[in-house]
């Protein structure tokens, strides 16, 4: 039973993986989205330029770390893919206690 719901999980975060590669370099209106208004605060972080004009329902902790280490587009689309798999799997350890 324990090799089933290993498998089950294992499963769950390969075919969650694949459809995020699939839709990771379709090319979108990047300023309409939130990936958009992150990198705009990321890249105000970067330049040392606080703007007061972000959405106050965005965290801003992320796009700081983001801004302060100098990542760029790629590195943040990675660290978004690998953040929401995590999340799967803690969904998974908090349903499965």
């Amino acid at each position: 039973m324990k090799f089933r719901s290993n498998l089950f999980i294992i499963l769950i975060i390969l075919i969650s993986f694949v459809v995020r590669l699939y839709f990771f370099d379709v090319n979108v209106e990047i300023p309409a989205s939130d990936e958009g208004e992150y990198m705009i605060m990321t890249n105000s972080f970067a330049q040392g330029q606080i703007l007061y004009q972000w959405p106050f329902y965005r965290p801003f902790l992320l796009p700081f770390i983001w801004g302060n280490l100098g990542f760029s587009l790629l590195a943040i689309r990675i660290s978004l893919i690998l953040f929401s798999l995590l999340s799967i799997f803690l969904i998974y350890l908090i349903v499965s206690l």
